[in-house]
């Protein structure tokens, strides 16, 4: 039974590890995808719990942080030897970084629509 679970989530980590666009200056994969919608989730409980700070570029500053500690989480998990998170190249750090702050910008941007 856990040799399946393991089994398992292995085989889901490869597939979100599929390259969609993989050159010099882009890298997309699966995991872009939930980078974007973790960036969304986040942003909206950032939007719900500091709605004391008026400065819509302190929010993005807030997330920004936690992507980055996301980033390099991920990374401490890859030099442990986690096969959680796999070593991709360089540039996909940077790419993670891009889809979870445009997660939180349409977050941003839907819920000031919204109001």
């Amino acid at each position: 039974m856990v040799g399946g679970f393991n089994e398992f989530k292995l085989g889901v980590v490869d597939f979100l590890n599929t390259e969609i666009i993989s050159s010099y200056f882009i890298y997309i994969n699966y995991y872009t995808f939930i980078h974007i919608i973790t960036g969304f989730v986040m942003m909206f409980f950032i939007l719900k719990i500091f709605k004391s700070i008026q400065k819509t570029n302190k929010k993005f500053l807030i997330l920004f942080l936690i992507v980055i500690l996301w980033e390099l989480f991920e990374l401490a998990f890859i030099a442990s030897g986690s096969k959680l998170f796999r070593k991709d190249p360089s540039i996909d750090i940077i790419w993670d970084i891009i889809a979870g702050m445009t997660g939180g910008t349409l977050c941003w941007y839907f819920r000031k629509k919204d109001n």
